[in-house]
């Protein structure tokens, strides 16, 4: 879909939902996920609630960030808060995707 009237660049066709996936680990069981502004039943954002429940299933704590105006509605062209942060992640404990588990 194409951005709101008011979106600051119009060349672009942008999610208008920040993307849950594309939050940041934190290494201790929590993930910094982007708001989603998604419709609300029971007085809950309903995108919010079903990524706490799967992602709650893996012990992964939600901790929700608000970074509409500041990465993606203005300058990101509909980044999250990936695109606005510089983590440094240490992988050498783990087994490359693409190499069978020992």
């Amino acid at each position: 879909m194409t951005g709101p009237d008011d979106y600051p660049r119009k060349d672009l066709t942008v999610a208008y939902l920040p993307d849950a996936a594309n939050g940041i680990s934190t290494g201790t069981g929590g993930n910094l996920a982007p708001a989603q502004h998604g419709p609300r039943q029971g007085g809950y954002d309903v995108f919010q609630r079903a990524t706490e429940e799967a992602l709650g299933r893996a012990g992964v704590r939600v901790r929700w960030i608000e970074d509409w105006d500041y990465s993606h509605y203005v300058g990101t062209a509909g980044g999250g808060i990936h695109c606005v942060t510089d983590v440094q992640c240490d992988l050498s404990g783990t087994t490359p995707w693409w190499r069978p588990a020992r």
